[in-house]
C-alpha cells in the first residue's frame, strides 16, 4: 500500500560478485541465504507497492523467485563491476521495472542484502519519515563503535607522534555520538533516480537512525560471524516467545 498517496518501490541490489566472501548475498546465514532476510523484511513492510532484486546473477534470481519475488530481467553486465555506480543501478532497476509492470514510483528504497537485521518497521518508519519531511532522500545511519577522534593513519615507521588531536584526549562519554552509513536503508525520490543523481548531491537529505545491532552490515567473514549469532539470537528469542505464547 502507498503511504500518505506515495509509492515506494523496493530494490534489493545484489550482483554476483564478491571479493571477501565467495557466494556472499547468497551464503547460508542463519539457516537461509542472505538475501532472503532482506526479501522477508521488505515482504512484510506496509508501505512498499512493489519490490525487486537487481541482479546480473541467475543463482541470485533463482534465490528470490524461490522467496517469492518476480525478476523479470537481469541487470546489464555493464552495471555488474566494481566501477558500477549505486545511482546508476537505480535508474536502471527503475527504468526497466517501470517499463514492465507500467506502474510508476514517488520513491525507490534500497535495501542492501548485506544488511540482514533491519526489520520491516524500520523499512516503515524510513518511509514515513521521508514523507513527513518532503525529503529527497532518508539514509539509515547507526552510532560508531569508536569516536574517529580515537582514530587516524600510521606512517611507515608506526610513530604514533600526533595521534591524536588535543579534542581526541577525551573520555568516550564526554564526546559527542558519531554516526555512519550502515547501508540497510535508502529512501530516494525517484525523480533523483531517473536524472541519475547522487543522493549526496540533494539538499532535502535526512538521517534515519538505527541501531548498531540492526545496523550490521556485512563486509567481510567477522561481520558474518557477528550477523549470524545476532541472528541466532532473534530466532531464539523468537522461539521462546512463541512458546511461552
Amino acid at each position: 500500500m502507498s503511504y500518505q498517496g506515495k509509492r515506494f518501490l523496493g530494490v534489493v541490489p545484489a550482483r554476483c560478485g564478491s571479493r571477501r566472501i565467495v557466494d556472499k548475498n547468497i551464503r547460508t546465514i542463519a539457516g537461509q541465504p542472505l538475501m532472503t532476510w532482506t526479501l522477508q523484511a521488505a515482504q512484510q513492510a506496509r508501505y512498499l507497492e512493489a519490490l525487486m532484486v537487481s541482479t546480473d546473477c541467475d543463482k541470485i534470481a533463482q534465490v528470490a523467485r524461490q522467496a517469492g519475488i518476480e525478476v523479470p530481467f537481469l541487470r546489464p553486465a555493464e552495471l555488474a563491476t566494481d566501477e558500477a555506480t549505486t545511482a546508476a543501478v537505480l535508474t536502471h532497476a527503475l527504468a526497466a521495472w517501470s517499463d514492465y509492470s507500467g506502474e510508476t514510483y514517488d520513491y525507490v528504497v534500497v535495501l542492501q542484502p548485506t544488511s540482514p537485521l533491519r526489520t520491516a518497521e524500520e523499512i516503515d518508519a524510513a518511509i514515513v519519515k521521508a514523507v513527513e519531511r518532503d525529503a529527497q532522500a532518508i539514509i539509515s545511519v547507526s552510532p560508531t563503535a569508536q569516536p574517529p577522534l580515537w582514530m587516524n593513519t600510521l606512517p611507515d615507521d608506526d610513530s604514533m607522534n600526533g595521534f591524536l588531536t588535543p579534542a581526541g584526549m577525551r573520555r568516550s562519554q564526554d564526546l559527542p555520538t558519531y554516526w555512519c552509513l550502515n547501508g540497510a536503508i535508502g529512501v530516494i525520490c525517484a525523480q533523483a533516480v531517473r536524472a541519475g543523481q547522487s543522493v549526496w548531491s540533494l539538499s532535502r537529505i535526512y538521517a534515519y537512525r538505527m541501531s548498531r545491532e540492526h545496523g550490521v552490515d556485512i563486509d567481510d567473514p567477522l561481520d558474518f560471524l557477528l550477523a549470524e549469532a545476532l541472528l541466532q539470537k532473534r530466532l531464539a528469542c523468537a522461539a521462546s516467545e512463541d512458546t511461552s505464547g
